[in-house]
């Protein structure tokens, strides 16, 4: 996991928002190949999804 992947996990927008703005890259993946967008909508953190996409990600 990334901090990026730990935002996503926790719902946590402002620090996804922080880790963005200092270049985390969106398409990191787990070990197992998930992204940090996988996660956030695994757990259901749609706001934070929308973040994700506009910052680039994809799935």
């Amino acid at each position: 996991f990334t901090p990026l992947h730990k935002a996503a996990f926790g719902g946590n927008v402002e620090l996804a928002r922080l880790l963005l703005e200092r270049g985390a890259d969106v398409a990191a993946m787990t070990d197992d190949g998930r992204t940090p967008l996988d996660i956030a909508i695994e757990r259901g953190h749609a706001e934070l999804a929308d973040v994700l996409r506009r910052h680039g990600a994809s799935r």
